[in-house]
Parts: C-alpha cells; sequence; structure tokens
C-alpha cells in the first residue's frame, strides 16, 4: 500500500528561533489504488435473559471524501446514543472510548436501544493536519429507545392473630425517539481558526406507568390500580461560531500584530 517514505530535515529561522533545534517530518506516499476503499465490520452476540447485542459499520475513504455508517441494536444498558462513540467503539478507536463502549448492568431496568446513521466528511485541502485543515463534517442520528423497569413488593402485617398481606407491583415504560443532524465547519492555518456548528434536535418521548396494589385482610381482598401516560414533543435548534488567532510562543521577535490575542464567539439557540 505504501510506494514511498520521504524524510525531510527542516531547519529553523535562526533570527525568530535561534534556540530550537532542527525537526525531521516524515511523509508517507500511499499507492494509488490505496487512497480510495472501504472497510467495515458486523458482530452479533447472545446471553441468558434473552439478552443480545448486534452492531455493523461501513467506512469509504477517497483522498477527500469520508463516509461512514453504522447501526446498533441491543437490550444490554449499552451506553452509546451519539455516532461518534459509535465510530470510536469500533472503527477509530480514540480517548476515553472505551468507557462509554460497554454495557452498564447497575442502571435500573432493562432499555432497548436501536440506533443507526451516518457520518460524511469532505476535505477541501486533501491532505489535513493538526495546524492546517479545512473539513466540512456532516452527522446524521436516530436513537430509539425503550427502557422498562418492573418494581414489585410485598408485606406481611402481624395484628394479633390477624396477618394482614400487601402486594406491590408497579411498571414504568420510558419510549424515546430522537434525531438528530449536526453540520459542522472547521478551517485553520498558521495563523488563525474559523469553526462553525449546527445542532438541530427532533425529540419524542412517551412515558406509561402502571402501579397495583392488592390487600388481604380477614378474608377481604381489595385491589387498586393506577395509570398514567405522559408525552411530549418537541424540537432544538442551536448554532455556535468562533474566530481565534494564533500565537507561536516560540517567537523572540513578534511583530505588533503577532502581539495580539483576539477571540469572537457566537452562541444561537431557538
Amino acid at each position: 500500500a505504501i510506494d514511498k517514505i520521504q524524510i525531510y530535515k527542516t531547519i529553523p529561522d535562526n533570527k525568530d528561533q535561534p534556540d530550537k533545534d532542527s525537526d525531521y517530518e516524515m511523509n508517507l506516499q500511499l499507492k494509488d489504488n490505496a487512497k480510495k476503499g472501504y472497510f467495515g465490520s458486523v458482530s452479533a452476540n447472545g446471553g441468558t435473559d434473552k439478552r443480545y447485542n448486534a452492531l455493523g459499520v461501513l467506512n469509504t475513504y477517497t483522498p477527500k471524501i469520508q463516509g461512514s455508517a453504522g447501526f446498533i441494536k441491543n437490550n444490554t444498558n449499552l451506553n452509546i446514543n451519539n455516532i461518534e462513540t459509535l465510530l470510536k467503539g469500533t472503527t477509530f478507536g480514540g480517548v476515553n472510548a472505551n468507557s462509554e463502549f460497554y454495557s452498564d448492568f447497575f442502571k435500573s431496568g432493562i432499555t432497548n436501544r436501536t440506533l443507526y446513521g451516518g457520518r460524511f466528511q469532505y476535505d477541501f485541502n486533501e491532505r489535513s493536519s493538526n495546524e492546517y485543515n479545512n473539513l466540512l463534517r456532516l452527522d446524521v442520528l436516530q436513537d430509539d429507545a425503550e427502557k422498562t423497569i418492573l418494581d414489585s413488593a410485598g408485606t406481611v402485617y402481624l395484628i394479633g392473630d390477624i396477618n394482614r398481606e400487601s402486594q406491590k407491583k408497579n411498571t414504568s415504560v420510558d419510549r424515546s425517539k430522537l434525531l438528530a443532524i449536526s453540520p459542522k465547519y472547521n478551517y485553520q492555518n498558521e495563523k488563525f481558526i474559523i469553526s462553525g456548528n449546527i445542532n438541530w434536535n427532533n425529540d419524542q418521548s412517551k412515558n406509561e406507568s402502571k402501579n397495583s396494589t392488592i390487600d388481604n385482610y380477614e378474608n377481604v381482598s381489595t385491589l387498586s390500580r393506577t395509570e398514567s401516560i405522559e408525552e411530549s414533543k418537541g424540537s432544538d435548534f442551536t448554532s455556535d461560531f468562533s474566530l481565534s488567532n494564533k500565537h507561536n510562543y516560540n517567537l523572540q521577535k513578534q511583530k505588533l500584530f503577532d502581539k495580539l490575542r483576539y477571540r469572537l464567539n457566537y452562541n444561537g439557540n431557538l
């Protein structure tokens, strides 16, 4: 896949950085057939109590375009609710990804979750780095979840020779649907950084609660039940924009403009 390895020695400008040593940079040139491709993974797991977990990810790339699509379906309380965590845990790794990609068995109830979405990224520079980039990214996410909590308790009262029994059962089901669309743009060079981000979320939730109590007292049984349903729908729109300049602390001689620091931020909600 590698066509050529190039190593460059960069000599600093002694007028600005007299104490800095020379740097070495390495450039890996790929063969033409390695600059385009696709890869992915599919996995499925099962366990006791009808627990299951299934996921799949497909990625494609060219010199300027990267695309990813994935899905996950499980009832193991897996802590995934965004595309970033799904891609880090299955494809790109990353910092602090492992702690978010395991089931939380200490969480109350059982959550059945179906999540799918994708990411599209276009590189206007074709070869971006930590110092220079010009990227446009779009994330789309659909997250459907259903959380069920079952509680039951029994109590026996002794009043003389008389027993009084009480049994309580509570069932709570939370259903939620989330559609999230988030475009993001980032540009930076040796002098300044420009970034902009837009988030649009459409959220629907429904809670169904059922409670029942049975009392047995002196051969008399009583039953009481209560049911409630709560629904909510809503959308929110947020945006932010920032413009800032960079500062090279290694420069000993700086012009007046190099000494100025500025940062502009804008945040909006709807």
